[in-house]
């Protein structure tokens, strides 16, 4: 009997957590403000291809869109995450903290980037039996609103999809918790 993937989805999780964990500390460490992350795309775009992703056009500089191909047919789902920092000074004493004086990842898009390259890690796993399309998209900037409307570039033109899956962090919401949120468009 062949195991689905929900049965595999913890050991899946299980192996891309040491790389999840490395990469957040990285660009914690190293955090960059929108339309700066050089670096950051550099990470994002290297672990991406690494992993079998197809990298495609970014309509900006910074910031990467790939595609993952399954090798069944099905549904197009675009995940994504911003990647930008904040001009504020990090206080805290981490093995990880900020090296860009008044640079910090405040808001947890280091977070939500180690996360989506974990995502992306496991479906390059599974991709001969994905039945999906899935499109990653890291965006430079949510605060002024081009993040948050993947339209702007022509994103979605590129890569027309049937849903945009995106996540954002609560700090203070006991672990484990996770909510709905409300759909923009």
């Amino acid at each position: 009997m062949t195991r689905s993937f929900h049965d595999e989805l913890t050991g899946l999780l299980d192996e891309a957590n040491d790389s999840m964990v490395a990469i957040r500390h990285d660009l914690h460490a190293h955090p960059e403000l929108a339309f700066e992350e050089h670096r950051t795309t550099k990470v994002v775009r290297d672990r991406l291809n690494a992993l079998g992703w197809e990298l495609t056009r970014c309509p900006t500089d910074t910031g990467a869109v790939a595609v993952l191909k399954g090798g069944l047919a099905g549904k197009r789902v675009m995940v994504r995450a911003d990647i930008d920092a904040l001009p504020v000074l990090e206080e805290r004493a981490l093995s990880y903290a900020s090296v860009n004086e008044g640079v910090m990842h405040a808001c947890g898009h280091d977070v939500h980037t180690a996360a989506l390259l974990g995502v992306a890690e496991v479906l390059s796993k599974r991709q001969p039996i994905w039945p999906a399309s899935t499109h990653f998209f890291s965006s430079p900037l949510k605060r002024v609103g081009w993040g948050s409307r993947h339209d702007r570039g022509g994103v979605l033109d590129e890569h027309p999809v049937d849903f945009v899956i995106g996540r954002t962090s609560r700090p203070l919401r006991r672990s484990g918790l996770s909510e709905p949120a409300q759909a923009y468009s």
